[in-house]
């Protein structure tokens, strides 16, 4: 068996693919590895967040289907949040510097010309 492991080193276990990334493992080293569909190493770093944990073994088993489609999902459903609160928070703006505008005008109206003389 050692000799095996010193030519070949430790054979590597497919434990999963997502969009196009194979994942890996090595059982008996405890090391787990990506292969992206490019072969650029630089790649790897756009790969799923829970194939990343896994990855870095914040977490024990490989990620689901399932589990990755309601990741997937509840992110979605987060960035529409943000784009509502954003969008709220544009028009909040807007409102705030037509009031400033608003004020600014009846502060200017306000202002009565001093007349010397007559």
């Amino acid at each position: 068996m050692n000799f095996f492991k010193n030519v070949f080193g430790n054979p590597k276990r497919l434990v999963g693919v997502h969009k196009h990334n194979k994942y890996f493992e090595c059982a008996e080293a405890k090391v787990r590895e990506v292969e992206t569909a490019t072969r650029n190493p630089l790649d790897a770093v756009n790969s799923h967040p829970l194939w990343e944990s896994w990855l870095r073994h914040t977490r024990k088993t490989p990620p689901t289907q399932a589990e990755l489609d309601e990741f997937d999902a509840r992110r979605v459903v987060m960035q529409q949040n943000v784009a509502e609160i954003e969008r709220k928070e544009r028009k909040l703006i807007l409102q705030e510097r037509a009031e400033k505008e608003r004020d600014r005008d009846d502060d200017d109206a306000a202002i009565v010309p001093f007349k010397f003389g007559k």
